[in-house]
């Protein structure tokens, strides 16, 4: 058996991160004093950090196993073709968890969002430049009409934004 390099230690990392805070930050963290048994499960605080900690855990057990299971396309075993992290990348997560840390009231968190994502696509992945940035914007504001919408959250959208819809 080969040891771990250093990406599918990466991917066990983000893994083990994930179940932490599944485990103990959520529980600690989150104030379910509120919640009775007629509340929605969507609006459950503990809900949706929980759902976003569960595909942490996925997605760093999917890259495990994909850079130590996966197949060059030259036959070699080693990392799938396509799945790869830099120093750049992993700078880049630290960048995003910064920048949705900055989020407060005269920004709210949709700016940050886009800035993120953003920051995010262009770290990682192919070479589509226009549809980073159409992903970039498209994506935080469909979560936030899903949140205001369907699931009746309310999010804040800042100052900012909210001067330049009229709000």
């Amino acid at each position: 058996m080969r040891a771990l390099d250093g990406d599918e230690a990466l991917g066990l990392a983000v893994a083990a991160l994930g179940l932490v805070v599944l485990v103990v930050l959520i529980p600690l963290g989150i104030d379910l004093s509120e919640v009775d048994a007629n509340t929605r499960l969507l609006i459950r605080p503990d809900f949706w950090p929980s759902v976003l900690a569960c595909l942490m855990v996925a997605a760093g057990f999917g890259f495990f196993a994909a850079r130590r299971f996966g197949k060059r396309s030259n036959g070699k075993p080693g990392a799938a073709d396509g799945i790869r992290i830099s120093a750049r990348g992993a700078l880049a997560v630290a960048a995003v968890a910064t920048l949705l840390a900055a989020a407060d009231e005269e920004t709210g968190l949709l700016v940050p969002a886009m800035i993120a994502f953003l920051v995010a696509s262009f770290a990682f992945g192919t070479e589509h430049r226009l549809a980073k940035v159409m992903l970039a914007i498209a994506v935080p504001v469909v979560l936030v009409l899903f949140f205001e919408r369907v699931a009746n959250i309310s999010m804040p959208l800042g100052s900012v934004v909210e001067r330049l819809v009229g709000g």
